[in-house]
Order: structure tokens, then C-alpha cells, then sequence
């Protein structure tokens, strides 16, 4: 069998940025994108069976023996790497069901204290049990290692081979305050995908009453472990998830899985430590706000799931999956919860089964395994981070302004980028490598005037890329030192034409263990360099010598490849500001500067220029109105300062003392001659105080390769320390082979891409390519007075609180603990940020519209009145758009079955029964809104079952363009629709109230019947004295001989 004729090798095993290959592959219709997390994994429904993947992997193999080349080397490994959030799955292994390679990271921050140590050695050991029962037997930790940070003295601790906390997947820090002290995962790409990393606390670890709140730590972190490793969901409420729903009988039940952890409902005053029976909403017939489901153990027993779910509970210690021989632990399809809605309702160990850790039968059972507890390894960083430059002067370098642009990045990365305590080496190659410098420790500005007077000048000669590389792994051990962990930066404008190339060096590359960050520096650059770079870790670059502004791309790489490795964010250098443009002769360019309150020491404005060595003439104004410049100004702000022109370089530089003032700075800058100029204008500035949290941005992409129909995910991470950032202005740059650049506005707002709303992660599709070649990003982060905040305990995903717990008397004690926290904002003021996350290349070829509207993942539905027979139904989401998330739909296909929600998946959606717009009786499904906008239809659904009290109905929707490009098909979100008007239940206290209507209204009738028979009575009286006085009156009369 061959593979499906749109099956794309490129698609499933492009180079991979220094995160992931997301492998995908296209079928007809609406069934679009699958995660490849698993090869072998695919479901019976997909067009693209199991056999076609074994297939692709035997051409590939066939083509690995057939031509060894580099790009087929990078299609067999990128086949395991995936992972939006920045996680190499291939350096944690799992092989006869032993995880290797773990690291567990300790921030600087943390203060030294070997119980942490010993805490962790306890907690992951229990960990490692507990995951192997959790998985069958089928997975436990064999080698841990414990990075501690270099500011730990009072250890005697060996040094690290190449591990670090820039890429732990456990980090050991203090507390993230949208969390607190709970561990979570970051986690936001899509369901199978990994997360970035766990994030656990001091306090976690040590205080012992997080075990009361959480549960034993070990089930706890694997909890965090599924989240991490296998990209699965939270199974019980979570922010901005109902925590109820209606079952098919009409039933209340509680969000979670299964339904078989019984338990109550009750409403609870946290302040008095009181709780009550909940009430119904009369609207919802659900349980009122703030009512809380709390799990009764002792009722639940005989469920062992789910660890997503009540990780905390004695009796839980595996996941919920569709084994029907145990239907106790069934997977709960109907509670609406996250992982529902982001795994297309599939269980969690569906899921983990289908990784590529589990799939197609890896590691199976292991019934002869009896001991699990992992062997561990203490160390510190490597004394310096450690970089080379590796930098292109071939002959081809002295064309295009390319070696000055070259060296004023390259001058902005050893002045300015690369962190203290850092140490640097250079290479220069053409035909053959030369070393300019030696491995030089940066001390202090002197070191990096040394460095910066060293940096090539000539540029002649043939390619010879692998020499580079060679020689530069060789200075990283000189000495006796080991390469592994080093940064190799390389940058080359064209292909090899000399011996060694990169093919020659590729497997000493691997076995060094370096990482190699690699610069493209025209479209002529070799292809290769991004495969090495993916297969080390590193990031690639490009940055096109032919655009006359590009060397803002430029420098945005250096940048971007100097942040630390430690966790220290205070000896990070962050870009504030980035901008090039053209300055006329006898014209003036003006522009601003935002200096915010978390940053200022160790400010440095940069001006480079393009021609000529006539320095720029500039004046910079500070905020309070004082001044800098190139020549004598007034209102000086500082005595007697000289800007550092270089005019060899083409560069001012103007480095500010101290702290820099918060505010506003504004440039001027004149050409200061006849001719005209493009110019670049930068800023970088380190953290204020280290009792500030540096406002900082981590972006990244989904793939570093795209072809027809392929979209680029362009993401960046907002965060103050780790909170959260929300309500930027999140803009990307792309630049492109032709046309001119292109400006994307990235959201967070929980619509694809982006997994999560307000969790400070702001993604977007890029599909507006012009052509083939190379692209580049840059991403810019601006916040704006009174709109800008960072977010305090308000959580998105994190192992479940234990609310309360049930007594021996049956009753309820609440965990004083639980009480909710309101989330708090802190305004973050002015501010921008800049970040590189690399570049990508297209080789699509189609002129046609081959891009589809991107996935409606937020689809929910409700019956509009249950008490109102053949009520409509109602579905809401955000709207696609006709490029996945860009323009407008061409319309809407919304289909529907009752209970049936798997045949809405896949290829089988089109079998279901559509809704038509006659069937509308609110909002036009031909007729879209904008992307990003909130979509919401009403419907009438005409074949409901009569003979049924309640139905099932699920709904999905899938969305077209004009093009007949369909995107992939929705979440499904299911409805019990009561066909009968439902009555609303009567609580407790409804009970007691009618109870007491009915008492005031039988008091008042008997008052009035006593009040009416007393005067019946009163007056039957008086009518007695009346007749018995008329009587006497007659017989008186009588006697007198008078007849009345």
C-alpha cells in the first residue's frame, strides 16, 4: 500500500523549531487536522488508516538508506517530537517502561534548603508508584535528575551535562499568584499535545497541609504528569465550566468522571463555615450559583477513577476509559468539562493509550516489575552559559551591506544581549574556520569591547558551514570541557560549496550535545541549517540581506538566542523597543520609547545606520525633559555623557547609568548629511529591582514548514513573573519573500488557536504567504494604561481542592482552606516588549484558496425554555473565519443526532441530519460574522421523538468558505432536551414556604369563620330579647283585652 496521494512527507516530519513537529495530515471534508502524537494511533473513522502510516515510516526509512541526507535525518526523528508549548519529547524517553531523562529545576529565587531536595527525592518516589499503578503497570520513572541552582553552596553537588531550567519539564519556584501554592501544568496546546512544564512550590513541597488539600503528592503529580506528558485535560469544574448538568433521566449530576463517585450538593458561606441544601434555578432547573458537589468516599468506593477528576480521593489511583467490563469507571462523555470539549469526548486513557509512549502496544504490561523507585542525581548548572558565534564571511557576505549588518547585530549581542557571567567564543568561517576568540567569561563592559574589536571585517572565500560547527564544538571542549548544553549561534547567507559540510558534521553535531541556533541570511541560505537546528534544540532564524530595513530581523535573532538558561530573570536583557525606517535627507524621524516601572537598569539605546561613516545626529529626551545626544545638547541629563559612536560599525550607542526613568522617551534623529539613510532603532533594559517582577514575552510556532492549506501558529506568552498578562495589544510581524511585511493581531479570547481564554497565551493562524521561500516573525507586545493587567488567583487548570470531607456522623466538614479567593488585578501601566521566535519556510505552489475556516472549539448548546413544550434550541460559539481564523465564513453547517456523539466526528458528520435555515428562527447560518465575533442561532428541531420524556441531542457545526473549503468539525455539545415542559423540583426550602402560606391562610379562614359565627350568634341573641319582649308585651296586652 502506498500513501494517500495528498499525504505530504513534509507534513509529518518537517523540521522542528526547538519545540515540536506538529504532525498533520489532510483528508477530504471536514475532518482536517489530527495531532500525530502517535503514528499508529489513527481512528477507524480517518481516511488516513494505520497502514498508511507504516507505510510512510518504511518510505522513510527507505529513503534514510536509499540518500542520507540531512533532511531525511530530520523526517525520522521529528516523527516523535511534537509539542506546541516548547517541550522536545524526545529528552524524556520512555523504553521498557522506564522514563529517562527527567529534570526537575530549582529557580535561583528559592532559597537553599536541602529539605527541598529531600522533599522531592520522597514526592517523586511516590510519584513513580503511583504512575505505574496509574497506568497498568505500564509506566514508572527510572532516572531523575535534580537540578539545583548555582547560588547553592552549602552542597557538595556535581556539575550538570548540559541540563538546565530554561529546559526542565518540572520547575521548583515560587508561587505563581493566578495558582497560589497549587502545582498545575502549563499547558495550552491541544489535546495529546505536551505542556511546557509543572510547576510545583517551596510550600508545596514542605508544608503538609497541601496533602489534606490535594491529596498524597504523589498521586498528585501524576495528576500534573498526564497534563504534561500525554496533553490531557481536567475531568471535573474548571474555570468557565458549568458544574452541573441535566442527566437523560432528568437527573441533577455533578461535572465530573465517572458518574459513579457519588456524593451531595450543598451551598456554602465560607465566612461563617456553614453549608445548606441547594435551591433550583427555576430557568436552568439546575442547582443555583455557587452550589458544590462534595464526593462522599465512602459512597464511592468501587470507583478507581479518575486521577483528572478526585485525585485526592483514597480510592482513586487510575483514569476514566471505555472498557465496558468495568463500568463502574466508564468515561463520562456528557459532563461538560474541558477535557470533553478539547478531546472530542474521547477518555483520558484513550488518550495516554494512543501517545506515542503507549501506542500500537509500546510498553505493555509489566507484571515482573516490582521495584519503581527512580534513581536520582543531584547538580548544578555548568559555572557560565555558554556561547559561539559561528558567523559566514565567505565572499558572498561582502555583497548587500550583509557584513556591516552582520556585525551591528552581532556587536548588539556581545554589548548589550548576552548576560553577565556569560561565556563567549567566536568563529569565522569561508573555505575553512578561524578562531577569533577564545572562550572569554564576561565580566564586565571591558570583556565586551574585547569581543566586539574582534569581529570579522573581510569577507572572501568559498562555504564550508560544517567546518564552522566543527570548530566550534571544538572550543567548547577545549581544555577538557564537555560541549554538551553549549549554544552554537551560526549565520550564513548561502549554500555550501566546500568540505565538511553540514551533512559531514551532522552526528558529532547530535553526540556533542550542543545547541545549535541558526541565522538564514538571505533566501540563498542553506535549507539544512533549520534541520540541525530542530534536531538540537536551537531555533532558526531568517532575516533576508536584500530587504534594506532587515537588520532589525537581524538583531531581533541575536537577541531573542541570549536570554538565560538559569531562571534568573533579573540578569535577562529584554528588548523594549525595535523599529526601522528611512530617514529622507534634511528630514527628521521621531519616535517613543516606553520605559515602564519593571525595568531600567542597564538601559542601552542603539542607532545603527546604513551608508557612510558619518555618525547620525540624535537627541533622545528622558521623560522628565532632560537630554541625551551624539553632539553637545542642552538640559543635559547626565555631566559630561558621550554617546559611544562607532562609525566603522555604523552604531551609536547610548547606555544610560543607573536606573532609567519610567516614562516616555522620545527620539530625534537627523541623517547629518546629504544622503539618505535607513536606520534601525533598538532599546534593551534589564529588570528595575529585584523586588519588581519583570513584565516578559516567550513566543514560539506551531511548525517551522508549511505547504498548501497549511497555517502558521504564531503564539506568545504574556506573563508579570508568572502571572498572567491579559488585554495586550499582542501584534506579529511577518516578514515575507515579497510584498512587503505583514501584521497579524494575536488574541486570547479561547478561540483556535488559542486553548484558553484570559490565561495570557495570545495565538493566531498566519496564512497570507505571497509566494515560496523563507519567512521571519517578530512579535511586539505593547500595554496600555488602565486597559492592561496582570491577573492574581484566578486558575484555569490545576489538580482538584479538596472542599470538604464527610464525618463518621455522615455530616459535612468543610476545609477551612477551600475558600474561594477573588481574582485580583493589578494594573501593569505602559509598556512593550519585543520577541523573536525564529522564522519558517513555504513551499506551497497553489494560486487557488486552499485555506479552510479554522475549528469552532468553544460550541455550546442549550434548550431555550424547558418548561415551554417544543422549546428551540440554542448553540453559541466564536466565529471562524474564511482563512482559519482570518475574514469571514462563506456559512455554517450545523448537524445533529440524538445521543449519538461519536457519528458526529470525522467523515461521518456529513450523515447526520443538517439544520436548514428554514429550521432558523434566530440569527442567518449562510450569513457569518467577522472571525473572532460571538456567533449565536436558534433552531427548531422537528423529528423529536414524542415517545420520549428527555432526548439526547447532539450538535456539532462545522464552517465553509466560498471556496467549498470546509474547516474541521466542532466540539460536540449535547443537550437532554425535556420534550415535556418540565417542573421545576420543589426544595426544601420551597416546601417550607408553602408550608407556611398555607398556615397564615387556614388561620386567617378559621379567624373569620370564628368572627362569623360570633356574630351569627350576637345576633340571634339579640333577635331572642326582641321576640321575648314583643311576647311579654302581647300576653300584657292580652290581659288588658287588646289583640296585637
Amino acid at each position: 500500500m502506498t500513501p494517500p496521494h495528498d499525504f505530504n512527507l513534509n507534513k509529518v516530519a518537517a523540521p522542528c523549531l526547538d519545540v515540536k513537529l506538529k504532525c498533520l495530515f489532510y483528508i477530504n471534508g471536514c475532518h482536517g487536522r489530527l495531532p500525530c502524537t502517535n503514528l499508529e494511533a489513527v481512528t477507524s473513522s480517518a481516511v488516513a488508516t494505520k497502514e498508511h502510516y507504516k507505510d510512510l515510516v518504511s518510505h522513510a526509512a527507505k529513503d534514510l538508506k536509499d540518500k542520507m541526507n540531512l533532511q531525511t535525518k530530520a523526517a525520522i526523528l521529528c516523527l516523535t517530537l511534537f509539542s506546541l508549548g516548547g517541550i522536545i519529547e524526545g529528552k524524556v524517553k520512555i523504553k521498557n517502561n522506564k522514563y529517562t531523562g527527567l529534570v526537575i529545576a530549582i529557580n535561583p529565587e528559592v532559597p537553599e534548603d536541602p529539605a527541598i531536595i529531600d522533599a522531592l527525592k520522597s514526592s517523586w518516589t511516590d510519584a513513580s508508584r503511583d504512575l505505574f499503578r496509574a497506568t497498568n503497570k505500564r509506566a514508572y520513572f527510572e532516572k531523575i535528575t535534580i537540578l539545583v541552582p548555582k547560588t547553592w553552596t552549602n552542597g557538595n553537588y556535581d556539575r550538570s551535562d548540559g541540563e538546565s531550567y530554561k529546559r526542565a519539564e518540572v520547575v521548583v519556584a515560587h508561587e505563581n499568584p493566578a495558582y497560589g501554592e497549587v502545582p498545575y501544568t502549563l499547558q495550552y496546546g491541544e489535546c495529546g499535545e505536551p505542556g511546557s512544564y509543572i510547576h510545583l512550590t517551596p510550600n508545596y513541597l514542605l508544608d503538609d497541609n497541601f496533602v489534606y488539600n490535594y491529596g498524597p503528592r504523589g498521586k498528585t503529580i501524576v495528576h500534573e504528569w498526564a497534563h504534561f506528558r500525554w496533553g490531557v485535560f481536567d475531568e471535573v469544574v474548571t474555570n468557565g465550566y458549568d458544574p452541573f448538568y441535566l442527566s437523560y433521566a432528568g437527573k441533577i449530576e455533578a461535572n465530573r468522571c465517572p458518574v459513579n463517585v457519588r456524593g451531595d450538593n450543598y451551598y456554602v458561606n465560607w465566612d461563617s463555615q456553614s453549608y445548606r441544601a441547594c435551591d433550583t434555578n427555576q430557568q436552568t432547573m439546575l442547582p443555583e450559583d455557587g452550589c458544590i458537589f462534595f464526593p462522599d468516599e465512602s459512597r464511592s468506593a468501587a470507583a478507581s477513577s479518575s486521577m483528572m477528576s478526585y485525585q485526592y480521593l483514597d480510592s482513586v489511583y487510575t483514569f476514566c476509559h471505555d472498557d465496558t467490563s468495568d463500568p463502574v469507571n466508564l468515561h463520562n462523555r456528557d459532563a461538560p468539562n474541558e477535557h470533553n470539549r478539547l478531546c472530542n469526548l474521547r477518555s483520558t486513557w484513550n488518550v495516554i493509550s494512543s501517545s506515542s509512549d503507549f501506542g500500537n502496544g509500546k510498553n505493555p504490561t509489566n507484571n515482573q516489575i516490582e521495584v519503581t523507585t527512580p534513581d536520582f542525581e543531584v547538580v548544578q548548572p555548568q559555572t557560565y552559559q555558554r556561547f559561539v558565534l559561528v558567523l559566514d564571511t565567505s565572499g558572498s557576505m561582502d555583497t548587500e551591506n550583509r557584513l556591516t549588518m552582520m556585525r551591528q547585530a552581532a556587536s548588539t549581542f556581545l554589548l548589550q544581549a548576552v548576560p553577565t557571567d556569560s561565556e563567549v567564543g567566536m568563529i569565522d568561517f569561508d573555505s575553512t574556520a578561524v578562531v577569533l576568540s577564545e572562550m572569554t567569561v564576561i565580566n564586565d563592559y571591558s570583556d565586551r569591547i574585547l569581543l566586539n574589536n574582534l569581529l570579522p571585517t573581510v569577507a572572501e572565500g568559498g562555504t564550508s558551514i560544517g567546518s564552522g560547527i566543527r570548530a566550534g564544538i571544538e572550543l567548547l571542549e577545549k581544555n577538557g570541557k564537555s560541549a554538551k548544553g553549549g549554544n552554537l549561534i551560526v549565520l550564513s547567507d548561502g549554500e555550501e560549496n566546500e568540505d565538511p559540510r553540514l551533512d559531514d558534521v551532522y552526528d558529532e553535531t547530535i553526540a556533542a550535545g550542543v545547541i545549535v541556533n541558526s541565522i538564514a541570511f538571505s533566501s540563498a541560505a542553506d535549507p539544512n541549517l533549520a534541520v540541525i537546528s530542530a534536531n538540537t534544540g536551537g531555533i532558526w532564524y531568517f532575516a533576508d540581506s536584500s530587504d534594506t530595513n532587515t537588520t532589525t530581523a537581524l538583531t531581533d535573532a541575536f537577541v531573542s538566542v541570549a536570554k538565560v538558561d538559569d531562571g534568573d530573570v533579573y540578569r535577562e536583557t529584554f528588548q523594549i523597543y525595535s523599529s526601522a525606517f528611512t530617514v529622507e535627507d534634511g528630514n527628521q524621524e521621531i519616535g517613543r520609547i516606553v520605559m515602564d516601572n519593571t525595568v531600567g537598569n542597564n538601559t542601552v539605546f542603539t542607532f545603527t545606520w546604513s551608508q557612510y561613516d558619518i555618525p547620525l545626529k540624535i537627541v533622545i529626551t528622558a521623560p522628565s525633559g532632560c537630554n541625551y545626544g551624539t553632539q553637545v545638547v542642552s538640559d543635559r541629563c547626565e555631566a559630561g555623557f558621550t554617546a559611544d559612536a562607532d562609525s566603522a560599525l555604523k552604531t551609536v550607542y547610548f547606555p544610560i547609568s543607573g536606573t532609567a526613568e519610567t516614562g516616555t522617551w522620545t527620539y530625534f534623529v537627523n541623517t547629518g548629511n546629504e544622503y539618505t539613510q535607513n536606520v534601525v532603532a533598538t532599546a534593551t533594559s534589564m529588570a528595575s529591582d529585584r523586588d519588581v517582577q519583570p513584565i516578559k514575552v516567550e513566543s514560539g510556532m506551531g511548525t517551522v514548514e508549511a505547504s498548501d492549506g497549511d497555517a502558521i501558529v504564531v503564539y506568545a506568552q504574556v506573563s508579570m513573573g508568572y502571572a498572567p498578562v491579559l488585554n495586550a495589544d499582542v501584534t506579529a510581524r511577518i516578514e515575507r519573500p515579497s510584498g512587503g511585511p505583514v501584521t497579524i493581531k494575536l488574541k486570547d479570547k479561547g478561540a483556535a488557536p488559542d486553548v484558553r481564554k484570559n490565561d495570557g497565551i495570545y495565538s493566531k493562524y498566519f496564512t497570507k504567504y505571497n509566494g515560496e521561500g523563507r519567512y521571519s516573525v517578530q512579535v511586539s507586545v505593547t500595554g496600555v494604561e488602565g486597559q492592561t493587567s496582570s491577573v492574581y488567583s484566578s486558575p484555569y487548570s490545576n489538580a482538584a481542592l479538596k472542599l470538604g470531607t464527610y464525618n463518621s456522623n455522615g455530616g459535612l466538614t468543610l476545609n477551612s482552606n477551600a475558600a474561594p479567593i477573588d481574582p485580583t488585578e493589578t494594573n501593569t501601566g505602559n509598556f512593550s516588549r519585543y520577541s523573536s521566535p525564529g522564522g519558517f519556510s513555504y513551499n506551497g505552489t497553489s494560486t487557488t484558496d486552499v485555506f479552510r475556516p479554522s475549528k469552532i472549539q468553544d460550541l455550546s448548546v442549550n434548550q431555550n425554555d424547558v418548561t415551554v413544550s417544543g422549546s428551540s434550541i440554542r448553540v453559541v460559539f466564536t466565529a471562524p473565519g474564511d482563512d482559519y481564523d482570518d475574514g469571514t465564513a462563506a456559512g455554517y453547517e450545523i448537524r445533529y443526532n440524538f445521543g449519538q456523539t461519536a457519528n458526529l466526528l470525522g467523515n461521518t458528520f456529513f450523515d447526520n441530519t443538517l439544520i436548514n435555515q428554514t429550521d432558523v428562527t434566530e440569527g442567518s447560518i449562510t450569513s457569518p460574522q467577522e472571525a473572532g465575533n460571538s456567533e449565536s442561532f436558534s433552531f427548531v428541531i422537528h423529528d423529536i421523538p414524542s415517545s420520549e420524556a428527555v432526548v439526547i441531542i447532539a450538535v456539532a457545526v462545522c464552517a465553509y468558505d466560498e471556496a467549498g473549503n470546509y474547516g474541521e468539525v466542532s466540539n460536540v455539545a449535547t443537550l437532554n432536551y425535556f420534550v415535556d415542559p418540565l417542573v421545576a423540583p420543589q426544595s426544601e426550602t420551597d416546601v417550607e414556604l408553602i408550608l407556611m402560606i398555607v398556615f397564615i391562610c387556614t388561620t386567617v379562614i378559621l379567624a373569620c369563620i370564628v368572627v362569623f359565627l360570633a356574630l351569627q350568634m350576637k345576633g340571634m341573641k339579640k333577635k331572642i330579647k326582641v321576640a321575648q319582649k314583643n311576647s311579654g308585651g302581647q300576653q300584657k296586652y292580652a290581659n288588658a283585652g287588646y289583640v296585637a
